[in-house]
């Protein structure tokens, strides 16, 4: 597999992102975080405006689900 060295933006969007979801959040979740790995940053986009995203997206972070 031929690995790109070069810096990549990579973007994942989303409706939105909750608590608890399923596979479709999952499958952008995890796709981002193998961007991340192998190119250093990756992106979630989501275009629902939810002030309570700092404490969700905490929560996530500490449960391994969403990287830094």
């Amino acid at each position: 597999m031929n690995v790109q060295t070069a810096p990549l933006d990579a973007y994942m969007v989303t409706w939105q992102v909750e608590h608890e979801f399923g596979g479709m959040t999952t499958v952008c979740l995890q796709r981002a975080a193998a961007f991340a790995e192998c190119y250093g940053h990756a992106s979630v986009v989501t275009f629902y405006a939810d002030p309570a995203y700092p404490e969700l997206l905490q929560g996530l972070r500490e449960r391994g689900k969403l990287s830094e």
